[in-house]
């Protein structure tokens, strides 16, 4: 059925001229003017007579409700951020925007992601010329080598699933996005006989067939069977992220509670990770990208967003980032 025949349906558009921008929802008409918003984050207006440049896309019915959804919701944030904006000017007080995280990051890494001191200090974080124990992109090769799908197979097969629950530790231990007291020792009180469970959970999750969502909850299910592995953020979403750093996120919930309050207002924190929250927080990193590319920073892969994040909203920086005047 074509989108013009289903009225209940949502009608995708895309500019003409610039596909770059992305497909995009009407969100707002009035006697003159049509508003957009695109999946670029941006919302724009036409005047009437350049109407015809937005013009209706086919996509299969699924795929138009998912992006419909999703542009729809960023469309509710945009509101949501003016009226923060709004409310803080009335009040006196400063509020700071991702422009202004991108113009203190640049402040200190001129080049971006690609800049010689951030590489050093903060993706391979070893200032005066040397590594740390802990440092972020060693921890991110040593998950992909020790908990790649090969690995896991060959251990699994092997029954040694001891081997591949101290894999997992070890990653979560290489990077300090996991602390050592609330996400690493809590794992390591893993009771014996959920190990093997816990080794083929884990490879299910890294690399399983069935859904996401089913997947992640499967792992928080089986940690919190335990009293003493509680999930935790760090717990539930760094070794994920190390692994797959092109599609997850390592998710540290002191700094992305405060990204979240401008760049997804609607998001409720809650200290105990679920695979709904887990996909809000991803959904808002994904923004996030883009709008880092668009202000000129091109990320290698989502350990560089979560590297802009700590970086401009650890505390310290964020006050620096609140006291400036507008």
């Amino acid at each position: 059925m074509s989108v013009d025949n289903d009225p209940n349906r949502p009608v995708l558009y895309q500019h003409a001229r610039r596909p770059q921008w992305g497909l995009a929802i009407l969100c707002g008409e009035d006697k003159t003017s049509r508003t957009f918003q695109f999946q670029d984050g941006r919302t724009r207006t036409f005047k009437e007579g350049w109407y015809q440049l937005m013009e209706p896309v086919e996509v299969e019915e699924e795929e138009t409700n998912s992006i419909a959804n999703n542009l729809s919701k960023a469309m509710d944030r945009q509101i949501t951020r003016s009226r923060i904006m709004e409310r803080a000017k009335k009040e006196g007080r400063n509020i700071f925007t991702v422009s202004d995280q991108i113009n203190l990051f640049r402040k200190q890494y001129p080049d971006g992601f690609s800049d010689a001191r951030y590489i050093e200090e903060v993706r391979e974080g070893g200032g005066g010329g040397r590594r740390r124990k802990k440092n972020r992109q060693a921890g991110l090769e040593h998950a992909q080598t020790t908990l790649s799908v090969e690995s896991l197979d060959n251990l699994i097969g092997e029954y040694n699933y001891r081997a591949v629950y101290e894999a997992a530790i070890a990653a979560l231990s290489k990077t300090d996005i996991a602390s050592t007291s609330t996400d690493v020792r809590p794992l390591r009180r893993l009771p014996e006989e959920l190990v093997p469970e816990f080794a083929v959970t884990l490879r299910d999750l890294l690399y399983g067939e069935d859904p996401y969502p089913d997947r992640f909850g499967g792992y928080l299910a089986l940690l919190e069977d335990h009293d003493e592995t509680r999930p935790t953020w760090p717990m539930a979403t760094v070794i994920q992220g190390l692994v797959h750093p092109q599609t997850h996120f390592c998710i540290k919930p002191s700094v992305f509670r405060q990204q979240a309050r401008w760049l997804a207002p609607e998001l409720s924190y809650s200290p105990t990770p679920s695979a709904d929250r887990y996909e809000q927080y991803r959904s808002m990193a994904e923004d996030l990208k883009v709008r880092l590319q668009r202000g000129g920073l091109e990320p290698v892969d989502n350990l560089d967003i979560y590297n802009f994040i700590w970086e401009t909203m650890r505390p310290g920086v964020r006050e620096d980032l609140l006291s400036v005047k507008r």
